[in-house]
């Protein structure tokens, strides 16, 4: 199930609803059935910014904005809620991912571009990746047939070799 968007006349309405009328973020996130969460970015993003907080779309970032955001955060000890209103982002989990991105692959991880699925195996490639496997288990098969063929046969011909030998010696 995909995000129920909310447009600006109704966030505008939710967060007057907290700051004009006084009720608790939980209040109007029961009274609206809007997650708590939410509503309170969008009054944080208000207070900041007036009405253009609630306007916030999602776009793409560059490398060297990332990793001054986690690093800005760092330095500044500030929450990930209060880095995203900072900085004017949509939420606060970007930043998360960030951060986690930053502490396990490195700021320079950050700075790479990595929008996009990865491209999945075609049904072909798949066959064909079968195919080569059960292959390369037969061939694993016929080498190991070939190698104790090739040992039987040179104890075979080492044994003969041998009657040979016995019989021009008792000659």
């Amino acid at each position: 199930m995909g995000k129920k968007r909310h447009n600006l006349e109704s966030k505008l309405m939710i967060v007057k609803y907290v700051l004009e009328e006084h009720h608790s973020i939980w209040e109007a996130a029961e009274f609206f059935g809007v997650a708590y969460q939410t509503i309170r970015i969008w009054v944080k993003h208000y207070e900041n910014e007036g009405i253009n907080g609630l306007t916030i779309n999602n776009k793409t970032y560059s490398g060297e904005f990332r990793v001054y955001v986690v690093e800005y955060m760092r330095k500044h000890n500030l929450s990930l809620v209060q880095t995203a209103i900072h900085f004017s982002l949509p939420d606060h989990t970007r930043v998360r991912v960030w951060n986690k991105l930053y502490d396990e692959k490195g700021p320079q991880y950050l700075m790479e571009e990595h929008r996009g699925r990865i491209k999945m195996k075609s049904k072909k490639e798949k066959k064909v990746s079968k195919n080569a496997k059960s292959t390369e288990k037969e061939l694993l098969k016929k080498i190991e047939y070939l190698e104790t063929e090739n040992a039987y046969l040179k104890k075979l011909n080492a044994l003969i070799q041998d009657k040979e030998k016995s019989k021009k010696k008792t000659k």
